[in-house]
């Protein structure tokens, strides 16, 4: 018999299925993000009343249901999402040879290369701004379907590590529909990239440094926020001979010296440039700036670098004198940077939350969790643009809330042997 940890994993796969025919679209101009959002609030509310009535048991669905649900959402399409026509278009094309760091989907040099849905693909006249790695991933998946599978596995994956740490079932619960439409659903680079990073920091007493060490550097050849581990790990004692600093020399500067030698000229990638420079969505910190107290945007750009510097800073100096132990101060460290980093970009996507999310309900975090299942305000423009500032306050709204949570509980896991 099904669980209720395994009837609302297939119940939020349902819906988020239906909503995806519903509203299926290839986009720009996406509509029906407030019928999600409700849909987030209203499943929220139900985990959190079977949570207080004491009926949530399993962290997370058993197998059978786990898939199934997946079966349900293979049956659907991206729910606001045309991110997946990129993704494996650039795959095909780094996996054919040619180089799409220097030649964006609308160039001449790629023309002749066909692919079903090109057409949707957003922003034509930009390079890729993904890692070699992460191409790689989308090559080899090839297909929406195989790398919906294939994240699915992650996910499952990831449950398996979140029992070993006993996380909170209602934690668990609260994250299914945020994993199933961004991960499962869609197929954003990020969980991988983040998986790499939990499994080095979440490892048994079999995990050595250097293994460590190579996770985090694929991970950050999948995504360039997976270095940010490396300088804790550098920290552990027993990783202090210049050997192993040397090898995380190595990995730092391998991923621009591979990129060089791709592209030669980094001018050329328009993609990085343009999403440094102008690219804004649902941000948290810099609206505030440019919303409330009306500093241009370039201006606001350079704050929310400040401001984040020093958010920074705070976290080296207060959180390295009040954490002893070490492992609690590596996990303390990543989560508060994830959060701060997210709340201070321009750009926040719903799917960056997993960074922060994994480590909330790893340290069980109620707060860090409900701001990533928050996050789906970040789809309240589409098809209700003029509402973008309510959603932008609504995606950070528990942002504070996090950080006051963790003023004052340090950061206590617990574990099954594995």
């Amino acid at each position: 018999m099904p669980g209720i940890s395994d009837l609302l994993w297939i119940i939020s796969s349902f819906v988020l299925t239906a909503l995806s025919h519903i509203f299926f679209s290839h986009g720009p101009d996406f509509s029906g993000g407030a019928f999600y959002i409700t849909f987030v609030m209203a499943y929220s509310l139900v985990v959190f009343v079977l949570h207080k009535k004491n009926l949530l048991k399993n962290s997370g669905p058993k197998g059978f249901y786990f898939f199934l649900g997946c079966l349900i959402i293979f049956a659907g399409s991206p729910l606001f999402e045309n991110d997946h026509f990129r993704y494996l278009w650039e795959g095909k094309v780094f996996i054919s040879g040619f180089n799409p760091y220097l030649h964006a989907p609308d160039s001449v040099e790629l023309a002749h290369i066909p692919f079903i849905g090109k057409e949707f693909i957003g922003f034509k006249t930009l390079t890729s701004i993904y890692p070699p790695l992460a191409l790689i991933w989308f090559g080899l998946g090839a297909e929406l379907l195989l790398l919906m599978g294939l994240n699915a596995l992650l996910v499952f994956f990831l449950f398996k590590r979140l029992r070993v740490w006993q996380v909170s079932p209602f934690h668990l619960a609260l994250a299914f529909p945020y994993l199933q439409k961004e991960f499962i659903g869609a197929i954003h680079i990020d969980l991988l990239a983040f998986m790499l990073v939990f499994l080095s920091i979440s490892a048994t007493k079999n995990m050595t440094g250097f293994k460590s060490l190579l996770l985090i550097g694929l991970s950050y050849w999948v995504k360039l926020l997976g270095i940010i581990a490396l300088p804790l790990l550098l920290l552990k004692k027993e990783n202090r001979n210049k050997r192993f600093y040397a090898v995380a020399a190595l990995i730092v500067l391998s991923l621009p010296l591979g990129l060089y030698f791709l592209i030669g000229d980094f001018k050329s990638m328009t993609g990085p440039s343009a999403f440094g420079a102008n690219w804004v969505w649902m941000p948290g910190f810099y609206t505030i700036l440019t919303r409330v107290l009306g500093v241009v945007s370039t201006t606001a750009r350079t704050l929310s670098l400040v401001g984040f510097l020093l958010y920074f800073l705070m976290l080296v100096f207060y959180w390295g004198f009040k954490n002893k132990n070490q492992t609690d101060f590596s996990l303390n460290f990543l989560y508060l940077f994830f959060l701060g980093f997210m709340f201070f970009s321009p750009v926040y996507n719903a799917w960056y939350a997993i960074w922060f999310l994994g480590l909330a309900l790893l340290g069980k975090r109620t707060y860090g969790v409900l701001y990533a299942v928050f996050s789906c305000w970040c789809y309240l423009a589409y098809g209700n643009k003029s509402l973008i500032p309510l959603g932008e306050f609504m995606a950070h709204l528990f942002f504070p809330l996090a950080l006051w949570e963790m003023s004052f509980l340090s950061f206590s896991v617990s574990k099954k042997n594995p």
